[in-house]
């Protein structure tokens, strides 16, 4: 979990996937239908969550963000949401 007072910040769009860095982990994920996308994190004990995030930046169909004070080895998820299709699923219950 991050603290409270660490939001995201602006960041860069490549590479993708989730990155490291000394400050806290870059995330670039690519969605061409997704209207909003949300980072979720989760306690390492209970897998509970504990925190969901909102990408605020998207570059093209790339969404990224940077959140300081997270740790590699955190679990995360991402929830996508948009229209619903025959061709692609954007469900944010899922």
């Amino acid at each position: 979990m991050i603290a409270d007072n660490n939001m995201p910040e602006a960041t860069q769009t490549i590479p993708l996937g989730a990155r490291a860095d000394a400050d806290g982990v870059h995330f670039a994920v690519w969605s061409a239908h997704a209207e909003q996308i949300e980072l979720c994190l989760f306690d390492d004990r209970d897998r509970s969550e504990t925190q969901r995030l909102a990408f605020s930046q998207r570059t093209g169909d790339i969404w990224h963000m940077h959140v300081p004070g997270l740790r590699p080895g955190a679990h995360y998820g991402l929830r996508a949401q948009g229209p619903v299709s025959y061709t692609h699923l954007t469900l944010p219950t899922k």
